[in-house]
């Protein structure tokens, strides 16, 4: 009869066990937001994805009021291969915003299990560019005429926030290191990428033109030609 009890308590602690880790795992399992890009023009679709690593029983939809609906709620299952698989489960919207400045993507509720998890929602700090919109640069080194040996600087400085940041073709110079910040001035930000540099000879160097894209339009600079002295 002791044993019996003693069998049902062990029992009890072990399911008890399976449970609490089971839970731990869906607790643990990836949920977030996806979006194609962070920077888009008022009027410009981009795509919204709330996702789930586990198998899911259910999405609750977010309230998108604040965005105009170009297509509404649709699911998406997408497998990824390679040494851990995983199958993420997608509620996707494609949407346009309806104003210009930084705006988030609101959170979105998950039932997992018969539980109800909460997907966090997302910061877009990139500006949501109107129509009149103009993309300018300044693109500069400090100083103008570096010598041979000493560090100097090439300094990006742009008035949106880029998809993805600029890879200038500097080949034939020693990146130190890169750096990147945002300055505001009476409300205007600026987006400032600087290279610091360094030269091994004396010779003429040329950073050729690179792209640079903001809300999936394509920018082009302008080549540098400066002269490293001894």
């Amino acid at each position: 009869m002791q044993n019996m009890r003693c069998l049902k308590h062990f029992l009890s602690f072990l399911l008890m066990m399976i449970g609490s880790a089971c839970f731990s795992q869906v607790v643990n399992s990836d949920i977030y937001i996806l979006t194609d890009v962070d920077t888009v023009r008022v009027g410009q679709t981009f795509r919204i994805r709330y996702c789930s690593e586990a198998h899911t029983d259910s999405f609750i939809r977010p309230d998108l009021s604040e965005f105009e609906i170009v297509k509404d709620a649709y699911m998406r299952e997408l497998k990824m291969e390679g040494n851990h698989k995983v199958t993420i489960q997608a509620l996707c919207y494609d949407v346009k915003a309806k104003k210009s400045g930084s705006f988030t993507i609101p959170s979105a509720s998950v039932i997992i299990s018969d539980r109800k998890y909460t997907i966090e929602p997302k910061q877009m700090f990139a500006l949501a560019l109107d129509e009149n919109f103009k993309f300018h640069y300044t693109l500069e080194l400090d100083p103008k005429n570096p010598k041979v040996g000493n560090a100097f600087q090439l300094i990006l400085t742009m008035n949106a926030k880029p998809d993805q940041p600029p890879f200038p073709d500097l080949w034939n110079l020693s990146i130190e290191r890169q750096t990147s910040r945002i300055e505001t001035v009476d409300g205007v930000s600026s987006y400032v990428f600087i290279y610091y540099l360094k030269a091994n000879d004396s010779a003429e160097h040329e950073i050729p033109s690179f792209d640079i894209y903001v809300a999936n339009q394509k920018y082009q600079t302008e080549k540098i030609n400066f002269v490293v002295k001894k």
